[in-house]
């Protein structure tokens, strides 16, 4: 059976660490930016390494292809992640799938599978350059993501390509992604890998709560009509609504503007916005209306105008449930328990599935469940686990789909 070369993917993950590295701690690698493109010249000359042709795409992404022993016709198993990082972001998010990429391809060669492997380094998908989260696999699948496409054109056209030859990524027959958890059940529980059986959809709408601004010190209490009082009650009602949900819903009031906001003015007015995730689509719309609900309740019983709207919806994805199965296996037959868990924050994995591209996803133990941050950690043991599993999924669903 194949293995890992962990100590080298290791080595790895400091090497990359490097690229972007601020001196005050954590990562600056903005996506399609000149560290990314740093970056994907580094995983490249590693691809290559590995036996396989790579190169970067049209749109910056790090490509390699190793081939397989059947027909050249064969859509080929793709793994990956991406290469940006948040402002200040750690070591591992997005880089360790990519690098496990690598390393499988290391550890497989040409001709160990079927099918081609194919291992990408999207360039973005953090969504903090151009305002489009995944924007690169989404450009990739030939989503429309308005004008935000020509506007990573002309930052690419001025930024150059380094002298990278050209490799394209052909449509995958299934995408397998490692990625650490960002949450902190795995690491809880003690265990160090999981599955992903689903991505949480994403719902968010603007309440806007309106009283009546008034002198802060000749106004009586009981005459007031206190726009923040109620936005305050109802923060506390989003809260109480997600926490009732049983673990299967989340919710977030996360921005919050005060009119006037002056000190000697009671707020007249509101403005706040709400984010509710679940995996379940059902559960996603009951707790957003339960939280519509609660504004409309809070605002009569405090004399106030409550108005809910701009919703944006995500809705949730499930992930292929033959890939799930092979990672599933991958799990028993490293020795680990088959959990799988749903991812709660996005990744490329759920624009690849909501594209008609069969995915999955294993999911590290994060120290801490801290994510985004100078401080995400993941341990050594739950990389090479990771990596391991991601290889033998690899494996079983190019035996599976032949």
């Amino acid at each position: 059976m194949s293995q890992v070369d962990v100590v080298r993917l290791l080595r790895d993950l400091d090497e990359l660490a490097r690229i972007g590295a601020h001196p005050g701690g954590g990562l600056r690698r903005p996506g399609f930016g000149s560290e990314v493109a740093e970056a994907a010249g580094v995983v490249v000359g590693w691809l290559r390494e590995a036996g396989m042709k790579a190169g970067c795409d049209a749109w910056g992404n790090a490509v390699g292809l190793l081939p397989g022993r059947g027909e050249g016709t064969l859509a080929p198993i793709c793994v990956g992640s991406h290469l940006d990082t948040v402002p200040d972001g750690g070591r591992y998010d997005g880089a360790m799938g990519v690098l496990a990429g690598v390393a499988v391809a290391r550890a497989l060669g040409p001709g160990r599978l079927r099918r081609p492997l194919a291992v990408v380094g999207f360039a973005d998908e953090e969504g903090n350059a151009f305002g489009v989260g995944c924007l690169a696999s989404r450009i990739y699948l030939g989503e429309d993501v308005g004008p935000a496409r020509g506007r990573v054109r002309a930052a690419l056209d001025a930024r150059g390509d380094g002298g990278l030859p050209r490799v394209e990524l052909p449509r995958p027959a299934g995408y397998l992604e490692l990625h650490l958890e960002q949450g902190p059940v795995l690491d809880r529980d003690g265990d160090l890998v999981a599955a992903v059986g689903a991505i949480a959809g994403i719902d968010r709408a603007n309440l806007s709560l309106v009283g009546e601004a008034n002198h802060a010190g000749t106004t009586p209490m009981d005459t007031r009509r206190d726009a923040l009082c109620g936005a305050a009650e109802w923060v506390l009602a989003v809260r109480e609504l997600a926490a009732g949900s049983g673990g299967r819903a989340v919710a977030t009031v996360g921005a919050l503007t005060v009119h006037p906001g002056a000190t000697n003015v009671i707020p007249g007015r509101v403005e706040l916005r709400l984010e509710v995730r679940a995996p379940d689509a059902a559960v996603l719309r009951e707790v957003g209306a339960a939280c519509a609900a609660a504004a409309e309740r809070v605002a009569a019983a405090r004399g106030l105008e409550a108005t809910v709207g701009g919703w944006h919806r995500t809705a949730p994805v499930g992930l292929d449930a033959d890939l799930v199965d092979d990672v599933r296996g991958a799990l028993a037959d490293q020795g680990f328990a088959g959990r799988v868990l749903p991812s709660w924050a996005g990744h490329d994995a759920k624009v690849m599935a909501a594209a008609g591209v069969p995915a999955a996803m294993v999911f590290t133990a994060t120290r801490g469940g801290r994510s985004h941050c100078p401080e995400e950690s993941v341990a050594d043991a739950a990389v090479a686990a990771g990596a391991a599993v991601l290889l033998r999924a690899v494996e079983r669903a190019d035996a599976r789909m032949g």
